[in-house]
C-alpha cells in the first residue's frame, strides 16, 4: 500500500509538472495542445522546444549517468541483471529530465518515464527496510502496476503489465502484494481524478459480424506500422549517435526542428491527447490522418534520436490511433450502411501497434477493456492484436524494449538459473589445496609424491609460480621405467587441454567443461601471464549450476 501510493503520487506529480513546464513555455498548462497552438505567436512554437532541447541536453550531458534516456527497459535490466536495484537519484533525474522534454513539446510520452519513476521509489524503500530479492521484485513489481494503474485508471492493467514486461514469473508470490499497489494507486488517482479515462467509448458497439476480418485487417496494418516504427527509432538514434554533433546541443537542435515542424502540424508538439480524442470523434479527415502518421513518426524520431527523454508508448497510442480511424474511415467510403464508427477501428489499430512495440499483447487488450468497459469493443481489439503479433514476430521478433535489453548484451533466452551462474566468478570457489612440483623435480620423486598422497596427477610450475603443465603417474612410471627416474617434471609435464582463467564467471566454465572427462582443472589469473591461481573440480560447477536451477525455482514459487 505505501509503494502503490507513493508511485501513484509520483505519476500524478508527473503529469503536474508537465502543465506548469509546459505553461512556461507556451504560455498554458491543459492538454488542449493543437488546438491552442494557432494563438501562440510562430516564434514561440519553435524557440520553445529550440530551448527546452537545450535545457534537456545541459542537464542529461552534466548531471545523468551514461549521458542517455531512461525508461522502462532499465527497469527490465535492474529485474534481470541487476537484483532489482535502481538509484533513486537516477529515477528522479531522469523523470524531471523527461517532464522537462514534454512540457517543451518533445514528441514523446509519458508512461514510460511514470514506470521508471514509480520502479525507482520502490527499488529505495526496498533498500531502506534490507529487503531480500524476492522481495524487492515483489516491491518493483508494486511500484510499476501503480504507476499504470495510476496512468490509465485500470488496476487489473496495471498487475498484468508488472508481470508481462517487468517481473515475469521470477515471484509468484508477489501477486497479492502487487494487486494491493495497484488498487491503491488506482484509488489514489481516482480520488484526485474521479473516474477519468484518456478517450471515451461510450455508446459504440460492434454493428456487424462481418467487420472482423476487418480488425483483422486493422492488426495486419498496425503489426507493419510499429516494424516500421521501431525499426525508424533504431536508424535514427544509430545515426545521430555517429554525428559529430555535441551531445549537449543535440536536443535543441532537434527541438528547433520540431518547432518548424509544428507550424504547420501543431498535433505533433508534446503528448497528442487531445488529437488522439478528436480523432476518434471523427473531426479529422483522411488526409489530415494519413499525414499525422507520417509527421508523428518523424517527429518521435526526431526527439528520441536528438535526445530528448521520455516513453513509447503515447506515440505507438497516437499513431495506432490515427492509423485505425484512417483505416475505417476508408473502408466507410465503400460501404458506408455496413460498418461500425471508425472510433472502433481507432481503438483496434492503437491495441495492434502499443501491443507490438512495448511487447505487452495481454495488457494492452485489458486495458482497452478496462477503459471501455465492453467486451464486444474488446473483440476487435483481441482481434488486432494477435494479428499485429504475428505479422512482428515473422519481421522483428522483439518488442522495442526486448530489442534495447539486446543491444546492452542482455540475452533474453537465458534463463533465471544461468544469470544466477554468470553473477559469480569461478575465484570465489577455488581449491587452493593441490600438488604441485618444481621443473627440476625427479620423475622418481613424482612417482612417490603420487603413490603417497594416493593421487594420479600433480601440477609443475616454475620458480615464478607460472604453470607449466601436469604430469600423470603414468608418466612417472613409465619415465622410472626408461630412464631410472632421472628425467626432471619440466621435460616430462605436458599443458592440459583446458586451463580456466580466474576471472570468468561459472556459466562460461560449464560450457567450457561441457566435454571435459576427469575432476579437476587448473586455473591461471590469465593465458598471458599463466600463474596459477589454484585448481576448480568439476563437481564444483556441477554443484554451483544445481544451487542456481534451485534458487531460480524459489523465487518462482515466491520462497525466500
Amino acid at each position: 500500500m505505501l509503494v502503490g501510493a507513493v508511485a501513484a503520487y509520483a505519476a500524478l506529480a508527473f503529469i503536474f509538472l508537465i502543465g506548469i513546464v509546459q505553461e512556461f513555455f507556451y504560455g498554458f498548462g491543459h492538454d488542449q495542445v493543437y488546438s491552442t497552438l494557432p494563438s501562440v505567436s510562430s516564434w514561440r512554437i519553435v524557440a520553445a522546444p529550440a530551448l527546452g532541447g537545450l535545457l534537456v541536453g545541459l542537464i542529461v550531458y552534466r548531471f545523468m549517468p551514461q549521458r542517455r534516456n531512461y525508461g522502462p527497459v532499465d527497469v527490465m535490466q535492474a529485474v534481470r541483471e541487476k537484483d532489482a536495484n535502481m538509484s533513486i537519484g537516477i529515477g528522479l533525474g531522469s523523470a524531471m529530465v523527461s517532464i522537462l522534454s514534454i512540457g517543451a513539446g518533445a514528441s514523446v510520452g509519458r508512461y514510460g518515464p511514470a514506470v521508471h519513476l514509480g520502479a525507482s521509489l520502490s527499488a529505495w524503500i526496498g533498500e531502506r527496510f534490507r529487503l531480500a530479492r524476492s522481495q524487492q521484485l515483489a516491491l518493483l513489481g508494486c511500484g510499476v502496476a501503480s504507476a499504470i494503474a495510476a496512468s490509465f485508471n485500470a488496476p487489473l492493467a496495471g498487475v498484468l503489465f508488472a508481470y508481462e514486461v517487468i517481473v515475469g514469473a521470477y515471484a509468484l508470490r508477489a501477486f497479492v502484494p502487487i494487486v494491493i499497489a495497484s488498487v491503491t494507486g488506482t484509488v489514489v488517482a481516482r480520488a484526485h481524478f474521479d473516474d477519468f479515462s484518456i478517450f471515451t467509448m461510450t455508446g459504440y458497439e460492434i454493428q456487424f459480424t462481418h467487420e472482423y476480418p476487418l480488425f483483422a485487417v486493422v492488426g495486419l496494418i498496425g503489426g507493419g506500422l510499429a516494424i516500421v516504427f521501431m525499426r525508424s527509432m533504431d536508424f535514427s538514434i544509430r545515426i545521430l549517435s555517429r554525428a559529430s554533433i555535441p551531445m549537449w546541443a543535440r536536443p535543441m537542435i532537434g527541438g528547433f526542428v520540431l518547432g518548424l515542424i509544428a507550424l504547420q502540424f501543431p498535433h505533433v508538439i508534446g503528448l497528442g491527447d487531445e488529437a488522439i480524442h478528436d480523432a476518434m470523434g471523427q473531426l479529422f479527415p483522411l488526409w489530415l490522418l494519413l499525414a499525422l502518421v507520417a509527421v508523428k513518426l518523424l517527429g518521435t524520431c526526431i526527439s528520441l534520436a536528438f535526445g530528448f527523454s521520455g516513453g513509447v508508448f503515447g506515440p505507438a497510442l497516437f499513431l495506432g490511433a490515427m492509423l485505425g480511424s484512417a483505416t475505417g474511415n476508408i473502408i466507410a467510403i465503400f460501404m458506408p450502411e455496413l460498418i461500425s464508427p471508425p472510433a472502433i477501428y481507432a481503438l483496434a489499430g492503437m491495441g495492434a501497434v502499443i501491443s507490438c512495440v512495448i511487447g505487452a499483447p495481454l495488457t494492452t487488450i485489458l486495458i482497452a477493456f478496462e477503459l471501455t468497459s465492453s467486451y464486444s469493443l474488446t473483440t476487435a481489439v483481441m482481434v488486432a492484436v494477435v494479428i499485429a503479433g504475428m505479422v512482428t514476430r515473422r519481421f522483428h521478433p522483439r518488442s522495442y524494449f526486448e530489442f534495447q535489453l539486446e543491444q546492452r548484451g542482455v540475452d533474453l533466452r537465458l534463463g533465471r538459473e544461468v544469470r544466477i551462474m554468470k553473477s559469480h566468478k569461478i575465484s570465489d570457489v577455488l581449491c587452493k589445496e593441490y600438488l604441485t612440483v618444481g621443473t627440476d623435480t625427479r620423475a622418481d620423486e613424482i612417482q612417490a609424491i603420487l603413490l603417497r598422497e594416493n593421487e594420479r596427477e600433480l601440477l609443475v610450475v616454475d620458480s615464478q609460480g607460472k604453470l607449466v603443465g601436469e604430469v600423470t603417474l603414468l608418466d612417472a612410471v613409465k619415465s622410472c621405467q626408461a630412464s631410472k627416474g632421472d628425467t626432471l617434471a619440466g621435460d616430462l609435464a605436458t599443458l592440459p587441454d583446458i586451463v580456466l582463467e580466474a576471472d570468468i564467471d561459472m556459466h562460461e566454465a560449464m560450457e567450457i567443461l561441457n566435454d571435459f572427462i576427469g575432476i579437476s582443472v587448473p586455473v591461471v589469473d590469465s593465458r598471458h601471464h599463466m600463474h596459477l591461481r589454484g585448481i576448480i573440480f568439476e563437481k564444483t560447477v556441477i554443484g554451483a549450476y544445481n544451487e542456481a536451477v534451485d534458487q531460480a525455482r524459489n523465487e518462482e514459487r515466491g520462497v525466500v
